[in-house]
């Protein structure tokens, strides 16, 4: 994959009106293309601009085959000190939601989780998992507050801890956020 630039309104943090829910993460339908299979995750990094509770998570996703294929959210620690360190990879599983059926064409599909607690300026990774054959948009770029990965492998039926698998991209996004509330 050839880098490429970022498009406009490609929001990475916004915080909430200061009170009630705000969101975190990318809510641009970026350029961009892939897929995963059943039992691979994608997610990207991004940093509580306040402290607050994840309730959902929202991505642009497609089932291309018309399989009925389905996603769970996840949220997950990261694994380093800070943005940009090394390993720079998902670690800890700390929240997973149920089950939400995908589209046959793109579109934004709520991917509830169970409440988790997040402080302000914690790095996290918001994913998702499927069961199938899903396409999701994401775009390479010179910015650099976020990292992205994909394709990595985690259990659908059983959410775990992610195991630094898949391809990691330290300047890159991919089209999640996540809501919470203060």
């Amino acid at each position: 994959m050839s880098k490429l630039t970022c498009l406009s309104g490609f929001n990475a943090r916004r915080r909430s009106s200061g009170s009630g829910s705000g969101t975190i993460g990318i809510d641009s339908i970026l350029g961009s293309e892939a897929g995963i299979g059943n039992d691979r995750f994608c997610a990207l990094r991004v940093t509580m601009p306040e402290n607050g509770t994840i309730t959902k998570l929202t991505a642009y996703l497609n089932d291309n085959t018309a399989g009925g294929f389905s996603c769970k959210g996840m949220v997950f620690s990261h694994d380093g000190p800070g943005e940009g360190d090394a390993p720079n990879y998902p670690e800890d599983l700390l929240t997973s939601g149920s089950a939400v059926a995908i589209p046959d064409s793109f579109g934004w599909v709520d991917l509830p989780v169970t409440s988790e607690y997040v402080a302000d300026a914690t790095p996290i990774w918001i994913a998702f998992v499927c069961n199938g054959s899903i396409r999701f948009k994401y775009q390479l770029s010179a910015w650099a507050d976020n990292a992205f990965n994909y394709n990595a492998e985690n259990s659908y039926s059983t959410p775990t801890d992610a195991n630094d698998s898949g391809n990691r991209y330290d300047n890159g996004g991919l089209s999640i956020y996540a809501t919470y509330t203060i």
